[in-house]
């Protein structure tokens, strides 16, 4: 069975929408003639339906006159594939068989409309271009085509058999004499009596003779001489011509002459005030340009020599007249006029005062845009990609910035058809590590989680894991991992349990409730610095030796009696301050009391109110001593 390339129908005068049960790839690949010419003057309804209209904008649904044949076929494009394959891309079946589909239409179309050598029948219109048919057979039917042999013939057979006219036949030719043999011979071309109005049949005869009136769509002589074509035709030699000189008339029924459009132009000119060049801004006239009434003249600067900025909306040039001694005053100027552009003004009634009318644009400017106008309608057609593209330019120059990296991806698109044809794996992963303000109670795909699948918590940054239960974490986004060799901590930190630390360095002074073992402290580890505030916490009595190395007892202050047991050895008692002042020697006893004095008091003394002091001479006394009431002090000779 033959493929469907076309369908044809014929208007009834009132359906204006069509079926067709052809497929195709483009909607431009459908095309529709009316009575064979070809038009464009139709939408698509459907994939499968045309509706012809008026090819107005917008168009309205028109249907063709009433007996026009209307064909709908399709005509497959052949200038370009439809998909393009390039070396090293992925070849996708859809693209292959838009190829192959595009191939097969055409082949179709091809098979359909072809003019075969056995013969075949036209379906449209056939126009050869001004060219001959050749070697054309006798005709045997009435709607054969005819050669030449055979027309020349018939028609030599079917005049010669006219019996009403002299006639005679050679090489194709007829030669036909005017006269008539019968009752009237007097009508000829030799004495002005004509045969008027005749028509002839195929085989010669005269059917019928005699003057026929003019219809309405011709003149008579009369009619013309009495002038009835003034109305409608224009006379140069009457009063609707303008010439050079006359008055000039503004009106519909009058046409002037070349030199009378001349004149008018150049009075036009001359009324407005003219059209004066100036080379740039240094260059005005020394007198304002005016009409011959004193309008307005226009003034074109040439070129800007530098940025003219306004204060406001006024220009003002310094010296800008050619006699170079006054100033040019440009209002209206809405922005700074660039340098190197023209610009357009008007001239006012104030000397040396002009009003600005429009910046003019660089020459070349235009000339470049214009070479590019198929370019910039291809931007206007293609605006909604380039809206896309402005939209996504930061992307763009992403890719621009790291066109490296696009490169080797390209360079390497093995790889990459590798990881295409392993899709399934890989966006698997979306499943297995997530990125989320809370923790995922389920995988992207809606399944359940399973363990080890990991996420990172947006709110806390950090990395979490899955295991099994409940969502683990531990890494952060911060970096501040501490490793297994050493570390230098930059914060307080709290340490629980026993720890063996083969050194400590930095500043140790929050380092607190930390476990240390003092086996091996000597006097060589204590040899500077301070440990302040007990960081220690508290020293169990395990932790210290039998003896304690060589040390100050300066800041030994305070110590609760109750921390001091065991037995003292006797040691010097100078710099044990605020010992208590109750408890003291016990008599009978053993105790022995050193009393130790300076012999010279160099430092004010007051004694306290209702006490006893004792001072050993002798004692050289070079300050002042103060004895309150109820005291007394008793100076013992030694």
């Amino acid at each position: 069975m033959s493929a469907v390339t076309e369908n044809n129908y014929t208007s009834n005068g009132s359906q204006t929408n069509y079926n067709f049960t052809f497929p195709y790839l483009k909607t431009s690949d459908v095309k529709v003639s009316l009575d064979g010419v070809e038009t464009t003057n139709f939408t698509f309804v459907n994939a499968t339906t045309i509706q012809l209209n008026n090819g107005a904008t917008p168009p309205v649904a028109t249907a063709p006159a009433n007996g026009v044949k209307i064909r709908i076929l399709r005509e497959t494009t052949v200038d370009n594939l439809a998909a393009t394959f390039y070396a090293g891309s992925a070849i996708k079946s859809e693209d292959l068989n838009e190829n192959f589909t595009q191939n097969l239409h055409v082949t179709q179309e091809v098979n359909q409309r072809y003019l075969p050598t056995t013969g075949g029948t036209f379906t449209g219109p056939l126009n050869l271009g001004n060219n001959r048919i050749t070697d054309v057979g006798n005709p045997v039917n009435a709607n054969d085509a005819v050669n030449k042999a055979t027309l020349d013939s018939t028609i030599e057979t079917d005049v010669l058999a006219g019996t009403d006219l002299s006639k005679t036949a050679s090489n194709g030719q007829v030669t036909i004499n005017h006269d008539v043999t019968g009752a009237n011979t007097t009508i000829n071309n030799s004495n002005g009596n004509v045969i008027q109005d005749l028509t002839i049949s195929a085989q010669g005869h005269v059917t019928s003779a005699g003057s026929v009136d003019l219809d309405g769509r011709y003149y008579t002589e009369t009619e013309l001489d009495a002038g009835a074509l003034d109305s409608l035709y224009f006379r140069q030699d009457s009063s609707e011509t303008i010439t050079s000189g006359v008055s000039w008339s503004a009106g519909d029924t009058h046409v002037a002459t070349t030199a009378a459009i001349d004149a008018r132009i150049i009075d036009l000119v001359d009324e407005v005030g003219g059209f004066d060049i100036v080379n740039d801004e240094q260059s005005f006239p020394n007198t304002n340009p005016g009409g011959t009434t004193g309008q307005a003249a226009v003034l074109s600067i040439k070129a800007a020599s530098t940025n003219l900025v306004p204060s406001g909306t006024t220009v003002t040039i310094t010296n800008g007249n050619l006699a170079n001694n006054a100033n040019i005053t440009i209002t209206g100027v809405p922005s700074t006029i660039a340098q190197g552009f023209g610009f357009l003004v008007e001239s006012t009634s104030t000397l040396h005062t002009y009003t600005f009318h429009r910046l003019v644009p660089k020459a070349t400017e235009v000339t470049t845009v214009a070479s590019n106008a198929t370019a910039i309608a291809n931007v206007g057609n293609n605006i909604t990609a380039i809206n896309t593209a402005n939209t996504n330019s930061a992307s763009i120059h992403t890719v621009a910035g790291s066109i490296t990296n696009v490169n080797n991806v390209g360079n390497n698109i093995a790889n990459v058809n590798t990881v295409a044809t392993n899709l399934t794996d890989v966006s698997a992963f979306a499943d297995v590590y997530r990125i989320a303000s809370s923790d995922p109670t389920a995988r992207a795909d809606g399944s359940s989680l399973q363990e080890g699948d990991l996420y990172f918590n947006t709110t806390s940054d950090e990395l979490k894991v899955y295991n099994g239960g409940s969502w683990q974490g531990g890494v952060t986004a911060t970096g501040n991992l501490a490793g297994l060799g050493s570390n230098t901590f930059t914060g307080n930190q709290i340490i629980n349990g026993a720890v063996t630390a083969t050194s400590f360095t930095g500043n140790g002074a929050n380092l607190t409730n930390l476990p240390v073992d003092l086996t091996n402290l000597d006097a060589a580890n204590l040899s500077s610095g301070l440990i302040p505030d007990a960081r220690f916490g508290t020293i169990p009595d395990a932790a210290f030796p039998a003896t304690l190395p060589a040390a100050s007892g300066a800041n030994l202050t305070s110590l609760p009696a109750a921390n001091l047991t065991g037995t003292l050895p006797a040691i010097s008692g100078a710099n044990l301050t605020n010992l208590p002042s109750t408890g003291g020697l016990t008599g009978g006893g053993t105790d022995e009391l050193f009393i130790e004095s300076d012999n010279v008091m160099s430092t004010d003394f007051t004694t306290g109110t209702n006490k006893n002091y004792i001072n050993l001479l002798p004692l050289s006394v070079n300050a002042t001593l103060t004895v309150t009431d109820g005291s007394f002090i008793q100076f013992v000779s030694v």
